[in-house]
């Protein structure tokens, strides 16, 4: 399996632990496929409350630290810079 180009910074779509699937935010690499993350939504708090995992009410997502390990995430969800084309036909415009 080829290995993800994960940076810091982009945003990823990841299973955790407690099977909640959650967006976040890498902040720091700590080995080759292990990572520092935060959360990003404020509705991923209240999934993992009712999973039953210990955070407090009125924690804000970027206080919300863990580690996170390569195969855990799901897809990215950075564009990485990319731009759509766009194509625009030939337009007449409508007399009235």
């Amino acid at each position: 399996m080829p290995r993800k180009k994960v940076k810091v910074g982009d945003l990823y779509e990841v299973d955790t632990f407690a099977r909640v699937i959650v967006h976040v935010k890498i902040t720091q690499v700590i080995c080759d496929k292990s990572y520092k993350c935060v959360l990003v939504r404020e509705s991923d708090l209240k999934d993992l409350r009712n999973a039953s995992v210990h955070i407090e009410k009125g924690t804000k997502p970027e206080d919300v630290e863990g580690y996170l390990y390569e195969w855990q995430i799901k897809k990215s969800l950075s564009r990485g810079g990319k731009r759509r084309r766009v194509v625009r036909g030939n337009r007449k415009k409508e007399e009235t």
